[in-house]
């Protein structure tokens, strides 16, 4: 099993659309490429999520061998994209946050994930980037510090005490 993450939105904020445009920039400015997926819908015809595949640039080859899927769905208030855990990562419920931008696997494309969580992070500063597996978010403020001393291992180790946790 893999390490996934999702980026964290304040609730009213978030549009399907807005944060698709947010994840296209962001990954341009982190030299990357987004290649649409598979968009499902639900029977009504009305738009229930996108996959999208963030990659390497290819520089004219066909498959990508660092990549990762995020997946973008629609706006909807359900448990499933509720945030809750507000006390465990030490956040303000306040913020009533959502979950989009759900990434399978960060595990083995570290590195890439955070270019981009990078430069979405640094376009959207009042956002955060969660990795459930250890109850941590990382702000804008800690991927500044993390870029300034890069450590390949950088989403196993808490933002607030640089503690190692391994998957």
């Amino acid at each position: 099993m893999g390490t996934p993450a999702n980026i964290l939105i304040p609730y009213q904020e978030y549009t399907p659309e807005k944060f698709l445009f947010n994840v296209i920039v962001s990954a341009y400015f982190a030299n990357l490429q987004v290649r649409v997926g598979n968009v499902e819908y639900f029977n009504d015809g009305h738009f229930k999520y996108m996959q999208t595949n963030i990659c390497e640039k290819l520089d004219g080859k066909q498959f990508c061998p660092k990549q990762f899927l995020l997946y973008v769905s629609r706006k909807d208030k359900y448990p499933g994209e509720s945030f809750y855990y507000y006390e465990d990562v030490g956040l303000d419920p306040s913020l009533e946050l959502c979950r989009v931008g759900y990434i399978e696997d960060i595990k083995d494309v570290k590195d890439i994930v955070f270019r981009f969580s990078y430069e979405y992070l640094k376009r959207n500063p009042k956002h955060y980037f969660w990795v459930p597996d250890f109850d941590w978010v990382y702000t804008w403020e800690d991927m500044q510090k993390l870029k300034n001393s890069y450590d390949p291992y950088w989403c196993y180790k808490d933002p607030k005490t640089g503690k190692f946790e391994e998957d």
